[in-house]
């Protein structure tokens, strides 16, 4: 125990018998009750520690304490091996506040080679059950690289054999070579094992075979010796985007029963012109509901810069535009927009005028609007990125993804990547998602207007 300076007191010790008894009195009065003061809040702590061993009772449920580290879990988690069941937290407050901050700390780290920062979450962190959340702009990436903790995702976890794998893939499985950032990542897609939201990577236990693996070139297991394979596991599994319940939506969506439409109308030239657009107009629709009237105009801005040399380069801007009628007047509420810029080949942006939709899925009297649209410069049939975006009262859900080409021998592209919103969205949003989505995949995206031939 640390004596407090007397000094502060307004006393000052003089060597003298008469005067020493007085000091020594007013400072035994001082440092009784200091004393008294300490045992108790020792007594306190040795007190709330014992309490930490006992029952404690949350919510109407029993549950056995947990050590000091995890006492505050969740009670929901306690019987989860899923990784997806963390998918739920859209930010750290929201997990820190169901978790508890004993089991939660965040840092921030470089991510993609160095390339972009990124806040991440340690769950459990020094147990077996560490996981860790990257908040990444479309949602949430859970993983574990822990053998002998109880996450999995879908049956698989770290130290499952590539063997495995291969066996639950019911077909090769392709992965990335070994010795960079993104050594050992599994491109999933071609069994029974699917490409949404699945993240799994590999790592080689014998050394001896390493030098046979290295680089950033795919490489498949049917080409590898029995002993090569044998030495390759799962060394992280994590999982992004949709929760197991709306995976299963996702999963179930029949593709060929489409939500009814909205009442809407085309808006004609004339009508356009009470509207400062930029670009051209590729479509207009315009509808009634709760909020009043509504118009949604798609358009198309062309840039185009003159080379000294060689083709010329062309920038392409998409842009959506949501307005609103208040006191007779239209209002700009929503405008979305994105490019492919500085394009010498052949510059591939547009709508999709298929895959555009007006509906009321959740019955709440408030339109929902559904498009999509196609970004690329390529000077043959690629698989260009796509993206899909539906708005409910200004909330944005989307997907993206990449076209699918079916030019070639085989189907290139086709990929898709769900957003971690439609985890919180009504019922029924994704399955209508699901159609339009199709739609996207599969469109030429003709949609250039007159002026632009």
């Amino acid at each position: 125990m640390k004596f407090p300076n007397l000094k502060t007191f307004g006393y000052v010790l003089r060597i003298s018998n008469m005067t020493s008894r007085i000091v020594l009195t007013n400072f035994l009065t001082l440092l009784l009750p200091m004393m008294l003061i300490q045992c108790t809040g020792q007594k306190n702590r040795e007190d709330k520690k014992a309490d930490a061993g006992k029952i404690e009772e949350k919510k109407g449920s029993v549950v056995e304490a947990m050590p000091q580290q995890e006492k505050n879990r969740n009670i929901e988690l306690t019987g989860e091996t899923e990784l997806a069941s963390f998918l739920r937290f859209a930010n750290k407050e929201v997990l820190i506040d169901e978790i508890g901050t004993d089991n939660v700390s965040t840092k921030v780290a470089w991510f993609e080679e160095g390339t972009v920062k990124k806040e991440f979450s340690t769950l459990y962190g020094g147990t077996d059950d560490e996981v860790t959340i990257t908040w990444d702009t479309e949602g949430p990436i859970v993983e574990t690289s822990s053998k002998s903790g109880r996450w999995q995702a879908r049956g698989i976890k770290p130290g499952t054999s590539l063997a495995e794998l291969v066996k639950m893939n019911n077909a090769p499985i392709e992965f990335y070579g070994f010795g960079w950032d993104y050594g050992g990542t599994v491109k999933l897609g071609n069994g029974d094992i699917k490409d949404d939201g699945l993240k799994l990577v590999l790592n080689i236990t014998d050394e001896s075979f390493n030098g046979k693996l290295l680089g950033d070139k795919l490489f498949s297991s049917a080409d590898l010796e029995a002993g090569v394979i044998d030495a390759i596991e799962v060394v992280s599994v994590g999982v992004t985007g949709l929760d197991p319940e709306h995976l299963a939506e996702w999963n179930n969506a029949d593709e060929n029963s489409l939500v009814n439409p909205y009442p809407t109308q085309e808006l004609n030239k004339d009508q356009c012109k009470q509207f400062d657009v930029t670009g051209d107009i590729i479509k207009s629709l315009s509808w009634k509901d709760k909020s009043g009237e509504n118009v949604m105009i798609f358009s198309l801005k062309c840039d185009v810069e003159e080379m000294e040399e060689g083709p010329c380069s062309v920038s392409l801007e998409i842009i959506a535009s949501h307005y609103l009628k208040k006191e007779g007047d239209w209002k700009l509420i929503q405008s979305i927009s994105d490019a492919q810029r500085d394009c010498m080949f052949e510059n591939n942006a547009g709508f999709s005028t298929n895959a555009i939709s007006v509906t009321d899925v959740n019955q709440d009297g408030f339109a929902e609007i559904t498009f999509g649209y196609i970004l690329g410069c390529t000077s043959e049939a690629s698989p260009n990125f796509i993206k899909l975006i539906m708005l409910d009262k200004e909330k944005e859900y989307d997907i993206t993804g990449t076209l699918l080409v079916t030019a070639y021998e085989e189907p290139w592209g086709g990929e898709t990547k769900i957003s971690a919103d439609f985890n919180s969205a009504p019922k029924g949003f994704l399955v209508h998602a699901k159609q339009i989505w199709k739609r996207c995949q599969e469109d030429p995206y003709n949609t250039f207007p007159d002026s632009f031939q």
